[in-house]
């Protein structure tokens, strides 16, 4: 069993079309390997977890995405996602740890749970 609780805050600038991500990676790589998912290769086993918040024509879509891959991506992914209110569209640079979200990941051999406190409130 795997388990991490993380305190995150991605809510900088980014306003236009693609906004800002951050990306938590499971996988059977070593070392990072620059590709088309997210930045990183499409070709893994393991799990990537994504809290995306990104602007098209004036809304903005906050996601978390979940993808469990067994080798190359779109022959043996399995993907799910939700709307996610992880984050505020501030338009700042600056942190602050009262404006952050908290993420738990628990994995277990047959499972996987992601809990999403949005106001970081625990």
């Amino acid at each position: 069993e795997l388990s991490f609780v993380t305190k995150l805050r991605i809510s900088g600038r980014g306003s236009k079309r693609y906004g800002e991500s951050l990306v938590v990676w499971l996988t059977d790589q070593p070392r990072y390997r620059r590709g088309t998912l997210y930045g990183f290769t499409d070709s893994f086993t393991g799990i990537a977890i994504a809290l995306t918040n990104w602007n098209y024509r004036g809304l903005t879509h906050n996601r978390l995405a979940i993808h469990v891959s067994h080798g190359p991506m779109f022959s043996h992914m399995e993907s799910a996602g939700c709307g996610v209110a992880a984050r505020l569209a501030e338009k700042r640079g600056d942190w602050s740890p009262a404006n952050s979200t908290l993420l738990k990941v628990t994995v277990t051999s047959t499972d996987m749970v992601v809990l999403v406190d949005a106001r970081g409130a625990g």
